[in-house]
């Protein structure tokens, strides 16, 4: 599932809907933060239950809006710890390195 949410914040109790209509394991969010953000985003105030955040640096510093993916705990179930972390350190590729878990 995408979408942009040109500021995550005020739309997160509905991309919690639509987490509960389509299932999804895979979400991507793009322009998470404000255009004029008054305060940090934290990965606390990102988090999303059963969901690993993935989250380019965009996301907590003073540059762009940033970009954020979230990938359901179930796909790491097969995958090793090692196999996991690279997953987690290769942002640009995560959804092609999920199959080789």
């Amino acid at each position: 599932m995408y979408t942009n949410a040109d500021t995550i914040t005020n739309k997160f109790a509905e991309l919690q809907i639509l987490i509960t209509i389509h299932d999804p394991a895979v979400i991507a969010v793009a322009e998470v933060k404000p255009k004029n953000p008054k305060a940090p985003l934290t990965k606390a105030g990102l988090k999303i239950k059963d969901f690993e955040l993935i989250a380019n640096t965009n996301c907590f510093n003073n540059q762009g809006r940033g970009v954020c993916i979230y990938v359901h705990e179930s796909l790491y179930k097969h995958c090793t710890e090692s196999n996991r972390m690279m997953v987690l350190n290769q942002f640009g590729s995560t959804l092609l390195k999920k199959k080789t878990c």
